[in-house]
């Protein structure tokens, strides 16, 4: 059987959109960007309905100081056929974050090798200056 990424994983921006019910659990501890910090911690029911049963709730571990998921727990159906079909418990823990950083070398080998995504070149952008932006950093 292939395993492919799992789809419910840190998909964010919807986050807080369709939520069936939720409640928070006690907080617990997580080690991130060096330090120990006490996590507040949720467990999500969503109203998805593309969603099995089985994947419809998400755990998440937030780290309260930069409002950040450090942690995310959740089951997802993979396979093709009923035969290969099985349910994946997945686990994703985020140990540290850096901002203005370039990818490690195995993310962009990664991504380049994934049979779905075809590198776009925007003709209309080569050779011309990015715009000016500004973002806010983790402190605001």
């Amino acid at each position: 059987m292939n395993v492919m990424m799992p789809e419910h994983a840190a998909h964010f921006t919807e986050i807080d959109s369709r939520i069936l019910n939720q409640r928070q659990l006690p907080d617990e501890a997580m080690r991130f960007n060096g330090s120990t910090t006490q996590c507040a911690v949720f467990e999500v029911t969503y109203d998805r309905k593309q969603w099995k049963p089985e994947e419809q709730t998400i755990k998440y571990w937030i780290d309260p100081q930069h409002l950040l998921v450090v942690k995310q727990e959740f089951a997802e159906w993979q396979g093709k056929t009923a035969e290969s079909r099985a349910l994946w418990h997945w686990v994703y823990t985020v140990d540290s974050v850096a901002v203005n950083e370039p990818p490690s070398q195995w993310v962009v080998d990664s991504a380049m090798n994934v049979n779905t995504h075809t590198p776009t070149v925007r003709n209309e952008w080569v050779g011309k200056p990015a715009p000016d932006f500004q973002l806010s950093d983790l402190n605001g």
